[in-house]
């Protein structure tokens, strides 16, 4: 059967070493923005317009992004969550190409990261991007986290409130937590480069962050996830602006790593399971952000879950 721009598009990237950025990498603040700069200007955008040419991508409204993950250091240990720092700079590649109007939660309402288990035997890093349109009438994120409860797979639902001095994201460079760090509101920008400001601060503020989240995990005793699983976080925002949610992956990476440290979920290599990032529709508490974690067994992959869920929201939409 003939494939139709219902069906979506796939797209795959062959990443060198050297351009590759992984979230928690001690980078100082101007490697960070050059490589960020090169990933969007020169690798991300070639990509996209060679293929819009050739007429195997095209322009989608709303969609769910499935991003595929290979690590040839980590292999079986991936854990694909850690590729968004290269990812984020190809999405706005993304919008620079004019294949979505923006890539904030309006648009991109789901950001799903798994590990690939190809072997391409190169050396290099390979990130394959599944856009599937959605039409935006039903909640996608709701509808797939109800496939696993039809599948029986046992969840559990734990939510973080997150001071704002305390959020990470990967839009802050280290002037920008400095700044948060010391009670205010805006960024740091205009310190930035200056002073050879030390990625340890990155470092240090990932720590603050998961010993906090270590006590909220305490307060979820009765939650123990055995073997692989998927994990949905959602994420509210204190304001209702057009936000990212998955700028805010070095966050939830946190949180799900404080529950390794209490034993709550499982060794690392359950750890590399599937991970969708996603916008609540409440809002959270002045100068808090909140994440709702649901956590599900793995029963089916998420990527197959939610591409049989869009498929037929896509359906549905032109009867």
């Amino acid at each position: 059967m003939a494939r139709t721009r219902m069906d979506g598009w796939t797209l795959e990237f062959s990443i060198d070493r050297i351009d590759w950025m992984r979230l928690g990498a001690t980078e100082s603040e101007e490697t960070r923005a050059r490589k960020r700069a090169r990933l969007r200007r020169y690798i991300g955008r070639k990509a996209f317009m060679e293929a819009r040419k050739e007429k195997t991508i095209w322009r989608v409204v709303r969609f769910v992004l499935l991003v595929g993950v290979y690590d040839p250091v980590e292999q079986d240990r991936t854990i694909p969550d850690y590729a968004c720092e290269t990812v984020k700079p190809l999405v706005d590649a993304g919008t620079d190409a004019k294949l979505w109007a923006d890539d904030d939660a309006d648009h991109r309402v789901n950001t799903t990261y798994f590990a690939m288990r190809d072997r391409w035997g190169d050396g290099r890093y390979h990130l394959t991007f599944i856009v599937l349109p959605v039409s935006g009438d039903h909640d996608i994120n709701r509808q797939t986290m109800n496939q696993y409860r039809a599948l029986g797979a046992p969840g559990f639902s734990l939510k973080f409130n997150i001071r704002h001095n305390m959020w990470l994201t990967s839009n802050f460079n280290d002037s920008d937590l400095l700044a948060r760090q010391s009670g205010n509101h805006v960024y740091g920008s205009k310190q930035r480069f200056m002073g050879g400001v030390s990625p340890v601060n990155r470092k240090a503020a990932r720590g603050n962050l998961i010993v906090s989240a270590t006590q909220r995990w305490k307060d979820y005793r009765n939650v123990h996830m055995d073997g692989d699983y998927v994990t949905f976080a959602g994420i509210a925002y204190p304001s209702d602006n057009a936000s990212d949610p998955d700028n805010a992956t070095e966050t939830i990476s946190c949180i799900l790593g404080a529950g390794l440290y209490t034993g709550q979920l499982p060794s690392i290599m359950g750890r590399c399971g599937d991970v969708a990032v996603y916008k609540l529709a409440e809002r959270s508490a002045p100068s808090y952000h909140t994440v709702r974690l649901d956590l599900f067994r793995r029963d089916e992959p998420l990527a197959s879950v939610l591409s049989r869920v869009a498929k037929r929201d896509e359906e549905r939409s032109v009867r």
